[in-house]
């Protein structure tokens, strides 16, 4: 659910921008799977490595403080946002990458 959640919530912030700043077809459509991908990668990862600090007690439990569970947060909040922030570079520069071979292969010369 969290990775479904990642990519609906990127492909929806990124159709707004590139709808707002006039992008063609291409671009957006480009836009459009590497949003997917890297929301869905990006929340996956970070839903995967905060289950294992919770079944290794490093997060949560039964008995945490109203600061502890302040702290979990923040540090799930600042962590997750890295996470996906590094996601999203990586896929972006995949991205651009792929949309440069795509037009060299168009013009023929790729």
């Amino acid at each position: 659910m969290e990775a479904a959640n990642g990519a609906l919530g990127n492909i929806a912030g990124g159709l707004t921008l590139d709808g707002l700043d006039g992008k063609d077809g291409e671009t957006i459509a480009w836009d459009a799977g590497t949003n997917a991908v890297t929301g869905a990668l990006g929340n996956a990862a970070g839903d995967a490595r905060f289950r294992h600090l919770e079944d290794h007690a490093g997060l949560g439990g039964e008995h945490l403080s109203d600061r502890g569970k302040f702290a979990d947060a923040a540090y799930k909040n600042s962590v997750g946002t890295g996470i996906n922030t590094a996601v999203y570079e990586a896929g972006s520069g995949i991205e651009s990458d792929l949309e440069n071979l795509a037009k060299q292969a168009e013009k023929g010369d790729g």
